[in-house]
């Protein structure tokens, strides 16, 4: 499984663009947004990963990064 993880402030340049955004969904590329999903806690115990947000429920688990 693949994530990405956006940090997002106000900001005049538009970012994160839509061009990437749509380009992670297409590639099926789960996508953590802190202005959607506040704090993102990424941890690994060196076989795989898991990631928790802040706002809500969702969770990833990944193997063998």
């Amino acid at each position: 499984a693949q994530a990405a993880v956006i940090s997002v402030g106000r900001n005049t340049y538009g970012h994160p663009h839509e061009d990437v955004l749509m380009l992670l969904q297409q590639k099926k590329i789960t996508i953590f947004r802190t202005d959607l999903h506040g704090a993102v806690i990424i941890r690994s115990d060196g076989l795989g990963w898991t990631i928790d947000s802040q706002l809500s429920a969702s969770q990833l688990t990944g193997e063998g990064l």
